[in-house]
């Protein structure tokens, strides 16, 4: 199911809306960053957020 989580409206919980992940991942593209997510059974899931460095002109 973890390819479904970047989905919106998707969720397994009776509860939200699943969008969460959907707009974390499109402010992260926005931003020319992005979300990497791997999971394990019986161990969990890890969100792995990266975004460029940006250097700026000394003053």
């Amino acid at each position: 199911e973890l390819e479904k989580v970047l989905e919106p409206l998707y969720s397994t919980k009776s509860f939200g809306v699943g969008l969460g992940l959907p707009i974390v991942s499109q402010i992260m593209e926005q931003h020319e960053g992005g979300l990497e997510l791997k999971s394990e059974v019986g161990k969990g899931t890890t969100a792995t957020l990266w975004l460029p460095l940006v250097r700026t002109a000394k003053r």
